[in-house]
Order: C-alpha cells, then sequence, then structure tokens
C-alpha cells in the first residue's frame, strides 16, 4: 500500500511539474503535413514562421521529421507521442527553459540537446550518438539509447535518471556529474522490472563534492553493466560520496579516487577484475548491514591495484564475500 500511494504521488508530482515546465502557450507546431523536413522553413509551422529563441515548440506525429541545418536555440520544447520525432544532426539544440518528451523519436549525428530544465523524458527511442546536458530534472525511464551517450549534468538538487522505471543504454555511455545535487541512478525504479541495461562500456566521472548513488531505494531497482566499467571521483572532498546498491558487474571495474568515498553496498556482484586507483580517500567493499546482504567477488574476479597506482587512502572490508575456491591475494605496490 505505502509503495502504491509513493508511486501514485510520484506519478502525480510528475504531472505537475510537466504543467509547471511547460505551462506556456505553444507559439510553434510543427505540423502534421508538413511541406519538407527543414527548421528553418516556416510552412512547415503553424505559425507561418520558424521557432526563435523566445519560441514554446511543440513537435507530434508529422509527415517529415523537423531536421536542423544549424545551431538552434528556442525557449521550450515539447515532443508529444512523435514516433517521426526530431533531428539534430551534428548541431546544437538550445532549450533555454525546459525540455519535455513522451514516447518520441530523437535523432543525431554527434550533436547536442541543452537545457537547464527537464521537467519529464519517458519512453524515448534516441538513435545516433548524442551529447545531452542538463542542468536540473528528472529522467523518468523507459528510454532506449541506441548509440554513444554522454550525460552532461549541473543540478544543486538531485538529478534523477531512470526515476520510475529502467533504460536501456544500447552503446558507449558516459555520465558526468557537475553539480552539488548528485546523480541518482534508478532512484525510484520499480522493483518488478527488468534491471537497467548498459550493454557497452559506462564511465562515471564526478567533478563536484556531491552524494551520487546507483539503485540506491527501497523498490528493488537493480543494474546490469555488461561491459568495461570506470568509475571516477575527482574532487578534492572526502565529503564525496559514491553509493552502489544492487548492480552486476560483468567485465572489468576501474575505481579512481582522489578523497572520496567509493562504496559497493549491497546487492553487488563483480564478475571481472576490480582495479584500484587512489590517492586518497576510501573504496569500500562494504554489504548492507540492515539487511545483512553482501557484495560478491565471483569466482571469475579479482582485485588488484590499478594502472594509476595507490599511493594513499584506504580499502574497507565489510559483508564481503569471495566465492573463489582459493585465495584473495591483494597485492601493494611498494615505494
Amino acid at each position: 500500500m505505502k509503495r502504491y500511494l509513493f508511486s501514485l504521488l510520484l506519478s502525480s508530482f510528475l504531472w505537475i511539474l510537466m504543467g509547471v515546465c511547460f505551462g506556456q502557450t505553444i507559439t510553434h507546431h510543427w505540423k502534421t503535413t508538413a511541406n519538407n523536413s527543414s527548421w528553418s522553413d516556416g510552412s512547415n509551422w503553424d505559425a507561418g514562421t520558424a521557432p526563435n529563441s523566445s519560441s514554446n515548440v511543440k513537435i507530434g506525429v508529422s509527415n517529415y521529421v523537423p531536421t536542423l541545418s544549424g545551431n538552434v536555440t528556442i525557449n521550450r520544447l515539447y515532443l508529444d507521442y512523435s514516433s517521426s520525432g526530431l533531428s539534430i544532426g551534428i548541431y546544437t539544440l538550445t532549450v533555454s527553459q525546459s525540455v519535455v518528451s513522451y514516447y518520441s523519436l530523437l535523432s543525431s549525428s554527434g550533436g547536442t540537446l541543452a537545457s537547464p530544465q527537464v521537467g519529464a523524458f519517458l519512453g524515448n527511442t534516441i538513435q545516433g550518438n548524442i551529447t545531452l546536458a542538463l542542468d536540473a530534472g528528472t529522467m523518468n525511464g523507459s528510454n532506449t539509447f541506441e548509440d554513444a551517450l554522454i550525460l552532461q549534468v549541473n543540478s544543486l538538487g538531485s538529478f534523477l535518471v531512470a526515476a520510475t522505471s529502467p533504460d536501456h543504454y544500447k552503446g558507449a555511455t558516459t555520465f558526468i556529474n557537475n553539480g552539488s545535487g548528485g546523480l541518482f541512478l534508478g532512484a525510484y525504479a520499480n522493483s518488478g522490472s527488468n534491471p537497467m541495461r548498459f550493454d557497452k562500456a559506462f564511465s562515471f566521472i564526478n567533478s563536484t563534492s556531491s552524494t551520487s548513488h546507483f539503485a540506491e531505494n527501497n523498490n528493488g531497482a537493480s543494474v546490469l553493466f555488461k561491459g568495461e566499467v570506470i568509475l571516477q571521483d575527482n574532487t578534492n572532498d572526502p565529503n564525496s560520496i559514491l553509493r552502489i546498491w544492487r548492480s552486476s558487474f560483468e567485465q572489468s571495474v576501474s575505481l579512481t579516487t582522489q578523497a572520496a568515498s567509493l562504496e559497493f553496498k549491497g546487492g553487488v556482484s563483480l564478475a571481472g577484475q576490480v582495479y584500484l586507483n587512489a590517492t586518497g580517500g576510501r573504496i569500500g567493499f562494504i554489504g548492507d548491514v540492515f539487511s545483512n546482504t553482501p557484495t560478491v567477488l565471483q569466482t571469475t574476479g579479482n582485485i588488484a591495484i590499478g594502472s594509476s597506482g595507490f599511493s594513499s587512502g584506504s580499502v574497507v572490508f565489510g559483508r564481503f564475500v569471495c566465492e573463489s575456491s582459493g585465495d584473495l591475494t591483494l597485492q601493494w605496490a611498494t615505494a
């Protein structure tokens, strides 16, 4: 009952948030029957002119896909169940206020979608390499990223990714956190869902003192990393933290910290080599004290010093299980 009530409240909040973020009058609506795919051709818009920096743009289903031919700035963007979608190509689409996107197609050839606020981002398909530069908000989930993704966030509050349902990342993926609010992956995803999947290499890079976590919730969300993983904290603040729960790592994991804490908590499974790189801070294999759920190093896994060395810092083992039938040997470099 509590989980149902929480989900209902969260859904209501997201609908309210969408209203707040896109409560403005639509000034430019891409025609259902357009003349061509040119974004800059005013005849394709119901306003009779191409959008400008003050325009609130809505794109639904159309016979032509609106396609950028240069960098564009608008005020707000609403992709509304647009199976035909939007193509930004190699260009940058800057949305000054907010982005809302439901069950739409977004195509890119190395382009960038930038906005200070994402009000909702649910059920979308993203094709081609893309950079999402977003300052704040919520990416709800059920999104499929077909190719490489770079997600840059700069939020004073918590930035939520796959907040209510899992995403699928099919290409190489990099998350870069530049915000003090941190990045929460799978913060509220439903326990009955499939795990969030990262099929290729994944990197998480933190550049600001913050607390970030993966699958840290009471709903049992989980994450599956099928490729190599890099977890890197570049801050000099011992209060900076990355906590990882209910995650399976099928390949190698490289951890790098200067002062921060990087912690594997309950439900983590490590099947490959784990490389430790540190000039300070703490790396923990500590499981979950409340549920007594361990961090597990599988028979195929091992722990070693990484290429950058381990000159300072600490390694903490708590509820840790090594499934190998032999001994676990930690070999530390000497000065």
